[in-house]
């Protein structure tokens, strides 16, 4: 065999390790400068504090989704919400609400928080459809 007399085989993994760097790299250049990371973006309606939901409006959250540093969104309600007062209407309208900011990219954004509706007055398809995106419903009530 001529190969053997003209390159031992030992040198054959050698060459191959030595290339495979040059091989490897497929995508930008800039995706190994940006750390990809998550954004949390909070949001209350507690008539205590005032009405904070400014971080989730649809041109925020579209420029998060835009950022290439940016993995997923969380959009997470404040601890010390009270949707107390707010109807079974007024929850199914929220559930809306959060479904067009969750439809821009429903594989990142992402609910978090725990929402403070009173006793009852959710439907039961309106809190499956919180905890199936995130959120939980009146967990903060039944942990004592």
């Amino acid at each position: 065999m001529k190969f053997k007399k003209i390159i031992p085989y030992k040198v054959i993994p050698m060459l191959a390790i030595a290339a495979a760097p040059a091989f490897t790299s497929c995508g930008n250049d800039d995706d190994f400068d940006t750390q990809k990371h998550d954004v949390e973006l909070t949001f209350t309606d507690n008539p205590h504090i005032g009405e904070h939901v400014e971080q989730i409006t649809i041109e925020n959250i579209q420029n998060h989704l835009a950022d290439r540093s940016v993995n997923n969104i969380y959009m997470r309600v404040l601890d010390n919400n009270d949707y107390t007062q707010t109807s079974a209407n007024g929850i199914h309208n929220m559930t809306q609400y959060f479904d067009q900011r969750i439809q821009l990219a429903p594989g990142r954004i992402f609910g978090r928080g725990d929402f403070n509706f009173a006793i009852g007055v959710a439907d039961r398809a309106d809190s499956l459809w919180f905890v199936q995106h995130g959120w939980t419903v009146n967990q903060r009530k039944f942990q004592r």
